[in-house]
């Protein structure tokens, strides 16, 4: 089967292989310097989402100047085929063809270094990954980008954060017909599953999702209304496939919290200070609980920053990145230079 996708770029990408597990066909796409032995695997949000739309974007280009950087396209998302029956719609079968793919690249390139980064759900997705030893010992590094390793806490939070924005909203006079209705909604949803979108649909209102537009944003489908109108079908077909993978697999319940500790290699935490999704409490929880001392751990706040925050503050987020990288590679020799002057400090807010 051959699968060819559109991504940010406007071009038409096809896949360096296919996975394939346990009825699924999934796509990868491995870019960038692949011969810097630094790879970079990419765990998307979701599920049902897309690590395709990340190709061709500022934080993504900046990337894949320095390290091979590798998009995979899960279980349930769009452009995968196949597996989603709710027998394989887990995070146990997830971690399986995570595992699958991390041996099918390490026998690619066996040379390189493996770094793990996951956003939101892939942030919890990796977590989870993780916290088994023999699992972890494949990885160099671990990134995680305002993740959801605890799903109950975090949408309790995310809860709070919506109504207070909708009470500052009210008492400016801005829409409040419609904040008065998003509270009336958490009054009959105080407990609500990863499936609400009216939840989501509160959270981009009040640009805790995303809290600029730019970098390249709305040249494809999944972000901005502009896309209904440029690619109409693909907006509808990614969005249906998107609902139709949450109502299958509801993620609400996870809570990796207690097994944390047990993730014991070099760790990057990063957040933004606006993230109305997975509010930055979490930040400070995955910091503590992660089971390496301070002096391997990085937690990183970006300022005026929502969830997407490679797309918020792309080159901010690449440098930090590029520091973690020089400072836990084995060939670390190489990206010891002045480009990295943060390096080694804690807790650097941005």
């Amino acid at each position: 089967m051959t699968i060819i996708f559109y991504t940010n770029s406007l071009s038409v990408i096809k896949p360096t292989f296919h996975l394939k597990s346990k009825e699924a066909t999934m796509p990868v796409v491995i870019r960038g310097k692949t011969g810097s032995d630094i790879l970079i695997l990419f765990l998307h949000g979701g599920p049902g989402g897309t690590a395709m739309k990340k190709i061709g974007t500022r934080a993504f280009n900046g990337l894949e100047e320095e390290f091979g950087v590798v998009y995979w396209d899960q279980r349930g998302s769009n452009s995968s085929h196949g597996g989603t029956q709710k027998k394989y719609m887990n995070l146990n079968q997830f971690i399986e063809d995570l595992d699958v793919l991390i041996d099918k690249i390490q026998n690619l390139y066996p040379s390189s270094q493996l770094f793990l980064m996951g956003h939101s759900w892939g942030g919890g997705f990796g977590t989870a990954y993780l916290t088994n030893p023999i699992r972890q010992s494949k990885i160099a590094g671990w990134i995680e980008v305002a993740g959801a390793h605890n799903n109950p806490k975090g949408d309790s939070l995310s809860a709070v954060w919506v109504k207070n924005q909708a009470k500052d909203k009210i008492m400016k006079g801005e829409h409040v017909q419609y904040w008065k209705r998003a509270l009336k909604w958490y009054e009959k949803n105080p407990r609500f599953y990863s499936n609400a979108m009216a939840h989501y649909n509160f959270v981009r209102k009040s640009n805790g999702y995303q809290s600029v537009e730019g970098d390249s944003l709305g040249k494809y489908p999944g972000y901005t209304n502009i896309d209904i109108l440029k690619r109409p079908v693909r907006y509808i077909a990614y969005y249906l496939n998107f609902y139709r993978t949450l109502n299958k697999f509801i993620i609400s319940d996870i809570d990796l919290t207690s097994q944390m500790k047990l993730i014991r290699i070099p760790s990057l935490i990063i957040w933004g200070d606006h993230d109305g999704i997975i509010p930055v409490a979490m930040a400070s929880e995955a910091y503590h609980t992660i089971g390496i001392p301070p002096t391997q751990k990085k937690l990183m706040v970006f300022k005026n920053t929502a969830h997407t925050i490679y797309y918020e503050q792309p080159t901010l987020f690449v440098k930090a990145v590029k520091e973690f990288v020089a400072l836990n590679s084995v060939h670390k020799n190489y990206y010891e230079t002045a480009d990295y002057p943060f390096a080694g400090k804690p807790d650097q807010n941005y």
